[in-house]
């Protein structure tokens, strides 16, 4: 019988697997590895946003990008 991964198992994995690993790393394996389905990003183009929404850009320009009135 396979072992189903706790929610905690995977946030484990995911804090060793990436812990060293910059942000435009993990950015770019969430948008093109597929291992979390289709993912957009929420943004309220605030000043805070910009840094975010350029990588995203970068990486893969076909992300939905979601506007949240603030």
């Amino acid at each position: 019988m396979l072992h189903r991964l706790t929610f905690d198992e995977k946030v484990i994995g995911l804090n060793s697997r990436f812990e060293r690993q910059s942000a435009e790393a993990i950015l770019r394996h969430t948008l093109l590895s597929g291992q979390f389905g289709n993912v957009g990003v929420v943004s309220s183009f605030g000043a805070e946003s910009v840094v975010l929404l350029d990588l995203v850009a970068a990486i893969d320009p076909a992300t939905p990008i979601l506007f949240l009135d603030t």
